[in-house]
């Protein structure tokens, strides 16, 4: 990335709003957070440094990349096992409790089916990164989309520019998806 400079405070505006982004996430660590924080300036002028060289290799190592993980997405309990004609449970630890005990009350025939949704798992400097390239070159691509473009689209104010010290990078996600699910 030689040639392109970018400040601290522009790191430090993306750094804001992969903080939040990341926090609302399902993958959100608190501590990995507060680890990256005790020493913000230094990871921030690191970070500056590698964006600044002609060294580009650190882009692919682990350290930045980081891995992946499994995280559960749902699971689904045989018919006789589920909630319906039988209870019904306001708390989900008390109905997950009954439901594997009425499992391990069978013959073993019926299992419960699980589903897992395979998620990246990366370094606080990418979530920076990324926050950055939204603010500097995604904000450019997602303007010339159109309304009907329902994805995660990024956080505009009413004049329609980005705002760097809005909280996150995108708008919530929910109501676009029933906007998207209902109209299309």
């Amino acid at each position: 990335m030689s040639g392109v400079s970018f400040s601290i405070h522009d790191l430090g505006i993306a750094y804001r709003k992969a903080k939040v982004d990341f926090y609302y996430s399902s993958l959100s660590s608190l501590l990995s957070i507060a680890d990256y924080e005790e020493k913000l300036l230094d990871n921030l002028r690191s970070l500056q440094t590698r964006l600044e060289s002609d060294d580009e290799s650190w882009v692919r190592e682990d350290d930045f990349l980081g891995d992946w993980t499994l995280v559960p997405k749902s699971i689904d309990l045989p018919e006789s096992n589920s909630s319906k004609g039988s209870l019904i449970f306001s708390s989900p630890a008390e109905a997950w409790e009954h439901a594997c005990a009425s499992l391990g009350e069978r013959d073993g025939k019926e299992k419960a089916k699980a589903e897992f949704r395979l998620m990246a798992h990366v370094s606080l400097d990418f979530h920076v990164l990324s926050a950055l390239w939204m603010l500097k070159v995604g904000c450019q691509y997602d303007r010339n989309l159109t309304a009907s473009s329902y994805g995660n689209r990024l956080r505009r104010g009413e004049d329609g520019e980005i705002n760097p010290l809005s909280l996150g990078s995108l708008k919530p996600y929910l109501k676009p998806f029933r906007d998207w699910r209902d109209n299309g």
